[in-house]
């Protein structure tokens, strides 16, 4: 499967607080643009996560993190290959 992901301009943008995990909560009015990310997920028997055009190590992607809590959650066994084409 590939998708575009597209990215956003923040009209306002307050930052309410931290919550326990050490996220923030916001609040905010977006506005969607057309330029996006394009991201591919293809069937793997491990998780992993590929980036083109940016340095983020893979331990610290929230798409790779998101798979492996979806993973864990759910109790599954396969895997996924997540390919990011950053243009954003």
């Amino acid at each position: 499967m590939t998708v575009n992901a597209h990215a956003k301009i923040n009209w306002t943008l307050h930052v309410l607080g931290t919550r326990p995990d050490g996220y923030h909560e916001l609040e905010s009015i977006v506005l969607p643009v057309e330029l996006h990310d394009v991201i591919t997920i293809e069937e793997d028997p491990e998780i992993t996560c590929v980036t083109e055009g940016c340095d983020v190590p893979q331990e610290k992607n929230l798409a790779y993190l998101a798979a492996v809590a979806l993973r864990d959650a759910t109790g599954c066994t396969r895997g996924a290959r997540i390919s990011i084409r950053k243009n954003i």
